[in-house]
């Protein structure tokens, strides 16, 4: 027995290890439309005076090509005290969906800054997905500016994703 491991290479010395995670570049444009349909992602309701926002899109992205993109966060109400302004996101979800059904789940906060345009910028984090992204992690920016009187909106995102399943694409 000793023998069949030591000739495929298993023995105590030199043990089977797991896939090494790979580190890939992510990034990504999407667009779409503020939402108040139930269908898109939703968050538990935001508690207290917090306001939610939920948004539906298409978009394309490296790793996971043309996707769907449901967006949900919750925000307070009144500006951050510095910049009457700005509106804070204390936290949302993204999740983007595949043509083949693979998701990648991400976690997001930020702020949204009213000016000329109104713009939300902060940082996410990938918290995993399905099929060959399960386990995925990764972080990186974003930047979402509505562009129409509809709530359209184009969204930027730039950062990293790591999984011993996803690479490539």
């Amino acid at each position: 027995m000793l023998a069949l491991f030591a000739a495929l290479g298993c023995s105590s010395e030199n043990p089977v290890s797991e896939p090494e995670a790979k580190v890939n570049s992510f990034t990504g444009q999407f667009s779409g439309k503020n939402q108040t349909s139930s269908s898109v992602l939703v968050l538990a309701p935001c508690s207290g005076d917090l306001i939610s926002l939920n948004l539906a899109g298409t978009g394309q992205f490296t790793q996971i090509g043309a996707a769907t993109v449901e967006q949900a966060h919750c925000a307070r109400p009144e500006p951050v005290s510095s910049n009457p302004l700005t509106l804070e996101v204390l936290y949302g979800k993204i999740v983007l969906a595949g043509a083949n059904g693979d998701k990648i789940h991400l976690d997001y906060e930020g702020s949204v800054i009213h000016s000329a345009k109104i713009t939300l910028n902060g940082k996410f984090s990938i918290t995993g997905g399905t099929g060959r992204f399960s386990g995925a992690q990764g972080n990186g920016t974003f930047v979402c500016e509505m562009t129409g009187p509809d709530n359209e909106f184009v969204a930027d995102l730039k950062g990293e994703i790591s999984s011993s399943l996803a690479s490539g694409s």
